[in-house]
């Protein structure tokens, strides 16, 4: 195979490489109805075009042939594609899959007799090339087929066109740019076809359709990217009118019935054509709330109760003007949207809320009255404890001191858990305040440290301290600060054992510049899941339902910290690799603000690595 070369194939690759662009572009906006014809249309116009440019592109009679022949895919699909978008584009319910099947039958055959030609010489009769200026054309005299394939392809164009002349006449912009780009890319194509036909070109043998597809393109790509084809496209008054759920009902300046849509019609219980025309006072006689009070009202919306088959119904109602260009006032629409369940569940809601506040108000209560009632006796129990076991250390035998020892730890456990439920009971009810005080943030973290090491020594751990002798000081609450510290040590040394524990802590800057302190206590324990992490900072709630079993707790500490950052306006943030340790990291303004959170809640930032 030898190859000529021609200046009109460079023209055709362009244009079908427009045409697969437009593809991919309508490709995006695919779920729009009749995209997915034009994109056949784009494919089979470049097929078409690729074709044509290799066809010429050819100088022998056997090449030039069979690239004619793989031409005719691009040549039936186009018209029909043509035909099938503007009924798609128009929303016209007359195309069903049993007439797109009888409208594919002549494209089918047409194919069909294109590739078998020499067995009966239907499309072409007889088929040869002509002298066109230095190029070698094809030129063929035409079957009989041929005859029914271009008039069936005419009509099929003709029959779009006409479609889409029609939405351009009742349609407003843009609707009427698309369409009117849509008929305006059909002329250029079907002129040049029937100019070839005709034999009536001037560059004969040359056919002109492939290279008017060059203007079309224009068209296209204005449709696509100015009148904003395929991404917002029109829709019919009755697919969107009478699909809706809600009772429609037009009026006129005399409050008459003028259209009604098949929800209304269920309502009023009187079918359209016996509606219209009628008083509206007459066909919703049995409203009078409705009829009276909105009788002359141009514009209202409210919620209306309407008494509908011996039932009181919510409605939600909307009335608006209809004006004509002049700003005349022609008349009046009346939307009806059932609501009932909707106060129904707005009810149950607003009883389950007013229940649940009532529930946690008393809840509160409870708890903070039960944790001073268990607190005072225990700090009691504590306190002669801890004399008995002074008094007594070098005259009793040492499973006597052991045994108060044992009093004492767990006395001192169990206030610390009464401790963390008055703190939480305080929070729910919105009477914990913090006591904002200037410290020497060294000072508080030796003290944190030294508190918490007989926990770290208890499973065979070490505990680092990163921070810089002249860190400074902190305007915040020192307590609180010490109890999420304490907390985030404690937890580590629980869920460590034989492993290193790492407090640091340093200087950092808040986005306005602002000076902050972050807290970092990592270490080298079991580490969680991210199931785990999602619900870490939720108060009554630990990793997993075993943790609780194997390591004790209340699930409260890390919920109280959470709550104590969001109150200084910080944040604390968990990251945790199963198997291998979590970091926990508190960032805490250097200079709390008094009252800067008004109702605390929790607010973190959870991260799985």
């Amino acid at each position: 195979m030898t190859w000529q070369y021609t200046p009109y194939a460079i023209t055709l690759i362009i244009t079908a490489l427009v045409a697969l662009l437009l593809a991919g572009v309508a490709f995006r906006r695919r779920r729009t109805l009749g995209t997915p014809m034009f994109i056949g249309m784009m494919l089979a116009v470049a097929e078409w075009l690729f074709g044509y440019a290799l066809e010429l592109s050819s100088n022998e009679l056997p090449a030039i042939v069979f690239w004619a022949k793989v031409e005719y895919l691009g040549i039936v699909i186009v018209p029909l594609t043509g035909f099938l978008l503007p009924l798609m584009y128009t929303r016209r319910h007359w195309l069903t899959r049993r007439r797109m099947l009888l409208l594919s039958i002549i494209p089918i055959l047409t194919l069909t007799l294109v590739w078998t030609n020499e067995l009966h010489g239907l499309i072409w009769r007889t088929v040869r090339v002509e002298q066109f200026g230095s190029l070698l054309v094809f030129d063929a005299s035409y079957g009989p087929w041929f005859l029914v394939h271009t008039l069936y392809s005419y009509l099929l164009t003709v029959g779009g066109l006409v479609l889409m002349g029609q939405e351009f006449m009742r349609s407003r912009y843009p609707f009427r740019g698309q369409a009117a780009v849509l008929a305006l890319s059909y002329v250029a194509p079907l002129a040049g076809s029937a100019l070839y036909v005709t034999r009536l070109s001037p560059f004969q043998p040359l056919d002109l359709t492939p290279f008017a597809f060059t203007l079309a393109g224009a068209f296209w790509l204005l449709g696509l990217f100015y009148f904003r084809l395929f991404d917002i496209g029109p829709i019919a008054r009755d697919v969107v009118i009478e699909s809706m759920n809600d009772t429609v009902i037009v009026l006129d300046w005399q409050n008459r019935i003028v259209d009604v849509n098949s929800a209304s019609r269920s309502l009023i219980g009187l079918p359209r054509e016996k509606a219209i025309g009628l008083p509206a006072g007459q066909v919703l006689s049995g409203w009078p709330a409705l009829t009276e009070h909105y009788r002359d009202t141009p514009q209202a919306a409210a919620e209306v109760a309407i008494e509908v088959g011996g039932v009181q119904r919510w409605y939600d109602l909307q009335i608006a003007p209809i004006f004509e260009q002049n700003q005349h006032m022609l008349g009046r629409m009346v939307i009806l949207r059932d609501i009932t369940r909707h106060k129904e569940l707005e009810s149950e809601l607003y009883q389950a809320k007013e229940r649940a506040e009532a529930a946690s108000r008393a809840k509160s209560t409870f708890l903070a009255n039960m944790s001073h009632e268990l607190r005072t006796p225990l700090t009691s129990i504590l306190g002669y404890s801890e004399l008995l076991q002074a008094q007594l250390q070098d005259n009793v035998p040492d499973d006597v001191n052991a045994d108060l020892g044992r009093i004492q730890a767990a006395g001192t456990h169990l206030l610390g858990l009464i401790s963390d439920i008055l703190d939480f009971s305080k929070i729910e009810a919105g009477r914990l305040e913090l006591y904002l005080e200037s410290f020497d943030l060294m000072g508080l973290l030796s003290h944190v440290t030294t508190a918490v090491q007989p926990l770290v020594q208890q499973n065979a751990n070490v505990l680092l301290v990163e921070c810089a002798p002249n860190i400074g000081t902190m305007y915040a609450d020192a307590t609180r600060v010490r109890q999420i510290l304490f907390n985030l040590l404690s937890n580590a040394a629980k869920f460590t054992d034989q492993g290193r524990i790492t407090l640091a802590a340093r200087h950092v800057e808040a986005t306005d510049g602002a000076p902050w302190f972050e807290f970092a206590v990592a270490d080298t324990g079991i580490g969680m899941t991210p199931e785990q992490v999602q619900s870490l900072f939720k108060e009554f709630i630990q990793a997993a339902p075993s943790t609780t079993r194997l390591y004790g707790g209340t699930g409260l500490g890390l919920a109280l910290s959470s709550r104590f950052c969001h109150m200084m306006g910080g944040t604390i943030e968990a990251r945790s690799q199963f198997g291998e340790g979590s970091v926990f990291t508190v960032r805490l303004p250097a200079q709390v603000k008094k009252g800067a959170v008004a109702e605390p809640e929790p607010n973190m930032v959870l991260q799985n690595q």
